[in-house]
């Protein structure tokens, strides 16, 4: 982890979304080590679920990442805190050029069909 910590701090201009754990996929051999230790008998992973290693305890892991990225607003922790900050930007008016609102490329209107001039 300290390693992984370290190499994200070199990375310059680079929003990161950091995750603790690994996302298990269905029939995957992470999966099946999952229910080897007992983590997820019988789940059908209809929802995403993530690996944590039993040799490693999940708050004091979350805790250090935390503590590792203070004030830096782009690493984004728990990435699931990204999409809150990206309701934020819509409202400000920022979305991606694919339509799809996940980046903060700024919006701009588009002209009307035959016109020159903005909506």
């Amino acid at each position: 982890m300290e390693e992984g910590l370290a190499n994200l701090a070199r990375l310059d201009h680079t929003v990161v979304f950091v995750f603790s754990g690994v996302r298990i996929l269905p029939k995957s051999p992470l999966h099946e080590r999952a229910v080897r230790e007992g983590d997820r008998p019988g789940d059908p992973l209809l929802q995403p679920v993530f690996y944590h290693s039993p040799a490693i305890e999940k708050d004091a892991m979350n805790d250090r990442i935390k503590a590792a990225l203070p004030g830096k607003r782009d690493r984004i922790f728990p990435a699931s805190a990204g999409q809150e900050r990206l309701k934020v930007m819509h409202r400000f008016g920022h979305r991606d050029s694919s339509g799809t609102g996940s980046s903060a490329s700024p919006r701009r209107k588009r002209p009307l069909p035959g016109k020159g001039e903005p909506w």
